[in-house]
């Protein structure tokens, strides 16, 4: 089981499902203004582990159901 989301079309797919951005730029502000903890692997490349995005996503829903 892959623990990693790893590169920016894979980063772009999970944050375009959950939370419906589109662009890599959008991705990228929305990633600096929440917070959210986006690691490098040793060749640069922009990486998520999947248990934190998850734990994320959980307190979010909470936040944005509670506004309703």
């Amino acid at each position: 089981m892959q623990d990693r989301i790893i590169g920016r079309r894979a980063i772009l797919r999970v944050i375009e499902q959950m939370y419906g951005i589109k662009s890599w730029w959008g991705a990228l502000r929305f990633i600096r203004t929440h917070h959210l903890p986006l690691r490098r692997t040793p060749s640069n490349r922009p990486m998520f582990l999947k248990h934190e995005l998850i734990s994320y996503d959980a307190k979010y829903q909470e936040l944005f159901c509670d506004h309703m």
